[in-house]
């Protein structure tokens, strides 16, 4: 939104008997020599927004991971998204993500059954759990451990605003995977979770 304040100043003369006795050097200022200057203010709004696409890889099928007794109920290489943030704020933003659905879980669709996560950063997936890796920004090394999916009381941070400043509009890409680990008697069927990935600025206008 552009906003322009302008000051128009009006000037009073005051003419009096002896106006005609003044030295023709020493006459008053012409009202239209005075200048005044305003000051224009824009305020170019903040934008941020970011879009993820999912990729698939052996033992999976369209958007599932495929956990059964050919792999031992383990798929820790199933489930790809890339995750784009772009914008035009000029700090930082911070990256977290949660499961908006199940507390954290993948949930059975039709039973009372679920596959948890977990809090603490693990080196394997314990089993009967699933979890995630992610990438630092433009980076394809994922993280060492395994990070459980955040809840949205308490969402998981995949990356932190630096005091970093843009100078041009951003276009970064972050890698998570996911990978689940079912116990060896856990009920049968599709489970399910919904992930919801956040991008916040540090700070705006």
């Amino acid at each position: 939104m552009v906003k322009t304040s302008k000051i128009i100043a009006t000037l009073g003369v005051a003419a009096g008997l002896g106006i005609a006795l003044l030295p023709v050097a020493s006459h008053a200022t012409d009202p239209i020599d005075t200048t005044d200057g305003t000051t224009v203010t824009v305020n170019v709004a903040d934008t941020i927004a970011v879009a993820v696409e999912a990729s698939d890889v052996h033992y999976t099928t369209g958007s599932a991971i495929v956990v059964d007794s050919t792999n031992e109920f383990k798929n820790e290489d199933g489930l790809y998204h890339d995750v784009h943030v772009s914008g035009t704020t000029y700090n930082d933003y911070t990256l977290t993500m949660y499961e908006s659905a199940n507390d954290g879980a993948l949930k059975h669709v039709s039973a009372n059954a679920t596959i948890p996560t977990f809090t603490t950063a693990v080196d394997n997936l314990a089993e009967g759990t699933w979890g995630m890796k992610y990438s630092g920004k433009n980076d394809s090394t994922y993280s060492a451990k395994w990070n459980g999916v955040g809840i949205q009381s308490s969402p998981a941070t995949i990356y932190t605003a630096t005091s970093t400043k843009h100078s041009t509009n951003y276009n970064d890409t972050f890698k998570v995977k996911y990978g689940v680990y079912a116990a060896e008697n856990q009920l049968a069927g599709q489970y399910t979770a919904t992930i919801v990935y956040s991008a916040t600025a540090a700070a705006s206008i």
